[in-house]
């Protein structure tokens, strides 16, 4: 009887190790089979390649389609035999035909099995059973990839969900965009935005400008013929310049060279160089780089210019040469999205590769890096909380 019963448990024991192994076995299947192996974007996307020399050095021109891990090679059009004898070429017709020597006809598919995808510097590398391609970021499929992440967060942005207030926001009530009042007032304190919090910086501004005791200092020929510690006095009160000497100098200095050359004015600055945005950029940074203390650095004089574009009514020219503004929330977004790589974030270069990365980026794209700068920016100091 006991080993009657010592056979049944055995027996439920068995039966109980058994499912549970059919449950691990099947669950691993189903996630075999349902597993993402290609990036989000890709699914149920096809990539073209063009139909004729010079651009395809393929022996067909062909569609590249992507499903959830698996990918699918269909030829557009008939062979050329004359096709360069590549080893992607190769490949191509062995996955096409066992003896690899025949051309795959228009309309013949061929199924490469499953994707495994690995991420390379300038793209991502497609490995296959059959075929292994890379495909750079320069391609449509990677720049619609990317597009529809920078389009998402864009209607994050404008739907309110981050506050979308940025730090520009804060300004005076009834600040005409068409006045000389507005182009000072978002001039002067961004020579000031650095090393601190921007929020602070343009509330101490507003509160500065509305103060009648204090907003002398926003009109530089009134600026030029004050004393010093005036100044100074002014731009301390409300913690606009945090450093009180050297940012009542750098405020001086600005103040100076807009009332020797442009008659104190930043429109007549603009005016002068036709309100083109490569001429105003080179007048900065290359010929008088000195005159223009801080307003002048890479990150700076993009971020001001951005602020020109978007805070006044100037009529600028060539608006696609404001390169993004690469503070440390543009750098940690860029890095988030894959455009620089682990290295480069932590380069003294970094900004610099930054700027190169958008513009290589959307390439191609009927977009420039600013209309991006406000949602990245809030995407980034919100901790990327959203999934893209």
């Amino acid at each position: 009887m006991e080993e009657v019963e010592k056979f049944m448990k055995n027996k439920k024991l068995f039966v109980v190790l058994a499912l549970v192994l059919i449950a691990l076995v099947g669950g691993g299947v189903w996630f075999y089979h349902n597993q993402m192996t290609v990036p989000k974007g890709w699914v149920d996307r096809t990539l073209a390649t063009e139909m004729s020399e010079p651009d395809n050095k393929l022996s067909n021109p062909f569609f590249l389609r992507f499903e959830k891990n698996q990918a699918y090679l269909v030829a557009r059009a008939n062979g050329s035999l004359n096709s360069k004898k590549s080893g992607l070429n190769q490949e191509i017709q062995r996955a096409f035909s066992k003896r690899g020597k025949d051309l795959p006809e228009a309309g013949e598919q061929v199924k490469l099995g499953r994707v495994k995808t690995e991420k390379i510097k300038n793209g991502y590398k497609i490995h296959t059973r059959k075929v292994t391609f890379i495909l750079e970021e320069e391609n449509t499929l990677m720049n619609q990839e990317l597009l529809n992440k920078l389009e998402h967060l864009t209607e994050i942005y404008k739907s309110g969900h981050w506050g979308s207030d940025m730090p520009e926001d804060t300004r005076p009530q009834n600040l005409d965009p068409n006045s000389e009042e507005n182009a000072i007032f978002y001039t002067l304190p961004t020579a000031l935005d650095y090393q601190r919090n921007s929020n602070t910086l343009w509330k101490s501004a507003t509160a500065t400008f509305e103060d009648n005791e204090t907003s002398f200092v926003f009109n530089p020929q009134e600026v030029v013929d004050k004393d010093f510690t005036e100044v100074q006095a002014a731009l301390t009160r409300y913690s606009l310049a945090l450093q009180k000497n050297k940012q009542t100098q750098i405020w001086i200095k600005l103040c100076q060279t807009l009332d020797n050359n442009f008659n104190g004015k930043v429109t007549d600055f603009f005016a002068y160089f036709d309100n083109d945005i490569q001429k105003v950029r080179h007048y900065m940074q290359v010929e008088k780089k000195k005159d223009f203390l801080y307003l002048s650095g890479k990150k700076l004089c993009n971020y001001w210019l951005y602020v020109m574009y978007q805070y006044t009514n100037l009529p600028l020219i060539n608006t696609n040469q404001i390169y993004i503004a690469t503070d440390r929330h543009i750098i940690r977004a860029t890095h988030k999205l894959g455009l620089i790589t682990d290295e480069e974030v932590e380069n003294t270069k970094v900004q610099d590769y930054v700027i190169k990365a958008w513009i290589e980026a959307l390439k191609g794209i009927n977009y420039v890096p600013i209309d991006f700068q406000s949602a990245l920016w809030l995407w980034a100091r919100n901790g990327f909380k959203e999934e893209l």
